[in-house]
């Protein structure tokens, strides 16, 4: 669900080929091999957070609350333990 938006919301502002700003993006800094993919929530959270082709996707406020969102999502894929008295907040 959340690729599916943010593929959206990207699609809508930069055109169905955002990914390869994002590979362009990497290939700047040296970075290779990766897969870019529309509907990986990954993609599109350093879309939002990541300064690409330098362009900020979003006010100051957003983007902080898109770099909340990408550590919770970067934390559940690595498998890092969560604890259920305390869960994860948007809230920083």
């Amino acid at each position: 669900m959340l690729g599916a938006g943010l593929d959206a919301y990207l699609t809508h502002s930069y055109g169905p080929d955002w990914p390869n700003l994002l590979a362009a993006h990497d290939a700047t800094r040296d970075i290779g091999g990766k897969s870019y993919v529309r509907r990986n929530p990954q993609c599109g959270l350093r879309m939002l957070t990541e300064r690409v082709a330098g362009v900020a996707a979003l006010l100051e406020e957003q983007r902080r609350m898109a770099s909340r969102v990408r550590e919770i999502r970067d934390a559940w894929a690595h498998f890092a333990p969560f604890s259920t008295k305390e869960p994860p907040t948007l809230c920083a």
